[in-house]
């Protein structure tokens, strides 16, 4: 399991593929990364 950022970056944004949500570590009044499997064999990053 990958150790979630501190901070959204846009490397780790190209990179991460585990399905969850991320945020940039200001407790919700940041930006949120959600992740979420998509039905093409992939996943949707919104």
């Amino acid at each position: 399991m990958k150790k979630r950022p501190t901070m959204l970056t846009a490397a780790f944004v190209r990179t991460v593929n585990v399905p969850g949500r991320y945020g940039d570590g200001r407790g919700g009044l940041g930006l949120t990364l959600l992740v979420q499997p998509s039905s093409r064999r992939g996943l949707c990053k919104s």
